[in-house]
């Protein structure tokens, strides 16, 4: 496994909501070094940036797995139908549609928090961001997990990086990480390609 971690990728949130600088280049450099070292397959852990990962493995000239629709596959997988999914995520992220579109393909409904609620996810991801874990953070995400459920949402999905982080050490049972769901995904690709079986 080889990783690029590059500070300088351009803060996806902001280009798709504020202007901000498109991190798309930086992403093709970072898929590109990866491929030049020897990757067969690229995983993007950040649900955000898949809004700009379009026609990527195209351009770098391998796959690059779809975090998202990896998730959607683990909800379906898990949870009954019909279901209800509750989505806490960045602002980028449900501004992009990307679950909606996902789940949409699957006739399931998603449920976002309501906006008071989404500010509040916004300022979880920033603590993590700026490393506090703290009992108060953790309990945070665990209330807005909650209030999704009691809206109607009968699985949520962790869909940024960060919010695995403050639940980790109890997860609520009606969450699904899709950090998780990527490295699964990564995992069963390795495992298959060693098998010779393309996934």
């Amino acid at each position: 496994m080889m990783i690029w971690s590059d500070p300088r990728v351009p803060d996806r949130t902001a280009a798709l909501l504020h202007d901000g600088p498109d991190p798309t280049p930086c992403l093709e450099v970072g898929g590109r070094a990866l491929v030049e070292a020897g990757a067969e397959v690229v995983a993007i852990p950040c649900n955000t940036a898949h809004a700009f990962i379009g026609g990527l493995g195209a351009r770098i000239g391998v796959p690059v797995l779809d975090m998202v629709e990896e998730t959607a596959a683990a909800v379906v997988a898990r949870c009954p139908l019909p279901a209800t999914v509750g989505l806490l995520a960045t602002d980028g992220t449900l501004f992009s549609g990307l679950y909606h579109q996902a789940f949409a393909k699957r006739d399931i409904p998603v449920l976002v928090p309501e906006p008071d609620d989404q500010a509040r996810v916004m300022r979880a991801i920033r603590a993590v961001k700026a490393g506090d874990l703290s009992a108060p953070q953790r309990q945070e995400a665990a209330d807005l997990v909650s209030n999704l459920v009691a809206r109607g949402a009968d699985i949520v999905i962790l869909g940024c990086t960060e919010l695995p982080l403050l639940l980790s050490h109890e997860p609520p049972i009606e969450s699904i990480d899709s950090l998780q769901c990527l490295a699964d995904a990564v995992v069963s690709r390795a495992v298959n390609s060693e098998r010779g079986v393309h996934r």
